[in-house]
């Protein structure tokens, strides 16, 4: 009996560890989700849904606003960009259904993420890898604090839905994509799931949303496509799934829009894009590697060392798997240096360092069990005596990233900046309630038929991380001029403070 209790304990404390970690990770997001529910509409998220909400206050017809929704992207295909899947869900942004139905957002972003994650988490580690749900769990735990509370900005992530639903929706749904192909590979070649049916209907609409998450897919999906190949394993639904991802991709390349929208040409010729777009990625994965998000990656270390014993496998090359990682990063980088030849908002910038906050532990994991299946097999000072020089030359590189990453801006993020202590801020404050409130008062004016000019009190508090490119007092401010067409009327202003 005293056997068996000794054997279960490390099991029981782990499952404890899980819980604990989730449970605190839950109680994070609380304060996330409460100042979230405090957002209204801004910037793009009026000139995208202005038709469409427009078409639900006539008709009160779902239906018909979903149409037209369908209306706009495809407008905005012919005149302006490529991405149809996600033109036509920020045509459908909540205000559409009432201002106050926009405080959706950060549940439908944050559950989106959680979600993703989550399923690839379990699928990838736990069903593949071989990773008990315990420990799983805690993995998944420390990598969603990283990545829910030290991106570069919550606002583009999770409050802001036409920034967020571009970026960080369709990179949540790839990893729904990325688990279901990853749990049909696990199972083998057999009798087909209801769901599975529906991995090429995703992949199509993925393809479809932004560039930064397409050119990153179409490179995973040829190198997984020649893994199968390798394998003897691909198989009707993968070459379909593949199939509809790269359609739906083509598609969002060769869109009329993106030739207008780009004028007289890309801003970089593709050869500078990808130099620069190397150089940006060194950058940013030093950056973030010396961060806190860095630095809470090697907590997942302790959790996998005793389950990379267990695995039959030698763990090659791993300086090429860290290369293959910071070169997938700069295909993120890519599309914004060659369109506009700098990286524009964060909300692309969020999901890049999401990747990071997966590939990081996956190469620290690897060179783990690197090091421990050449010390099983050579011991641990030839290992030192070989690859002395190696580690040498891999210390002074790293310096060397240093101290050029030092001549750039820093990524920091001070404790009072992290997302949930911000969000908490927020509450605590009243600043978010009281935006909110002050927002909704605007209403008896923007929704007064008789007002063709309106013109709004200012707002006395203003929480940044809840707004972006908000109305302004100059009434011809391209957020103005949107917010006018979305509400309406002929002008938009908001009062000026000075007398």
């Amino acid at each position: 009996m005293e056997r068996r209790r000794k054997e279960r304990q490390p099991g029981n404390n782990r499952r404890m560890k899980a819980v604990l970690l989730l449970a605190f990770l839950i109680i994070s997001l609380l304060p996330i989700i409460g100042a979230g529910w405090h957002a209204r509409p801004s910037s793009d998220d009026y000139g995208f849904a202005a038709e469409p909400r427009k078409v639900y206050l006539e008709t009160g017809s779902v239906p018909k606003t979903i149409k037209e929704a369908g209306k706009v992207a495809g407008e905005v295909y012919q005149n302006w960009q490529g991405s149809f899947t996600a033109c036509f869900l920020m045509a459908l942004q909540p205000g559409v259904w009432g201002d106050a139905c926009y405080g959706l957002t950060v549940i439908i972003l944050l559950g989106t993420f959680l979600i993703g994650n989550a399923l690839f988490f379990k699928t990838f580690l736990h069903d593949s890898l071989g990773f008990s749900k315990e420990d799983a769990g805690i993995l998944y735990g420390i990598i969603m604090l990283s990545s829910v509370h030290l991106l570069p900005s919550a606002t583009e992530s999770f409050y802001w839905f036409n920034g967020s639903i571009y970026y960080t929706f369709f990179y949540a749904l790839s990893l729904i994509l990325a688990a279901g192909l990853c749990k049909r590979y696990h199972r083998g070649k057999g009798k087909l799931y209801w769901y599975e049916l529906l991995l090429p209907i995703l992949a199509f609409l993925i393809g479809g949303s932004n560039l930064v998450t397409g050119l990153t897919l179409a490179v995973l999906f040829f190198l997984y496509g020649l893994f199968l190949i390798y394998q003897k394993r691909l198989d009707l639904l993968s070459a379909l799934t593949a199939a509809g991802f790269y359609l739906g991709f083509i598609l969002n390349v060769l869109a009329p829009g993106n030739g207008i929208r780009m004028g007289e040409g890309a801003a970089n010729g593709p050869i500078q894009a990808i130099l620069l777009a190397v150089m940006n990625a060194l950058r940013y994965v030093d950056q973030w590697s010396w961060s806190y998000a860095g630095l809470l990656s090697l907590a997942v270390l302790p959790v996998a060392k005793d389950v990379v014993k267990k695995w039959n496998f030698a763990f090659p090359m791993p300086l090429f798997v860290l290369i293959g990682s910071i070169l997938l990063i700069a295909v993120g980088l890519t599309p914004q240096l060659y369109a506009q030849g700098i990286i524009a908002g964060l909300r692309g910038l969020n999901i890049q360092f999401f990747q990071w906050m997966l590939l990081l532990p996956i190469n620290l994991v690897y060179w783990m069990g690197w090091w421990q299946k050449r010390r099983e097999k050579q011991g641990t000072k030839t290992l030192r005596k070989r690859y002395k020089l190696l580690a040498c030359l891999g210390l002074l590189f790293i310096l060397g990233l240093r101290v050029i990453s030092l001549q750039y801006p820093q990524y920091e993020k001070r404790v009072e900046a992290f997302s949930g202590v911000e969000a908490a801020e927020m509450l605590i404050s009243g600043e978010a309630k009281s935006y909110a409130r002050e927002r909704d008062a605007w209403l008896t004016i923007l929704e007064d038929p008789e007002i063709t000019d309106a013109v709004l009190p200012p707002l006395t508090r203003i929480p940044g991380a809840l707004t972006y490119n908000i109305l302004s007092e100059d009434a011809s401010f391209w957020v103005n001029q949107s917010a006018a067409v979305y509400y309406q009327k002929e002008t938009i202003r908001v009062q000026s403070l000075q007398p």
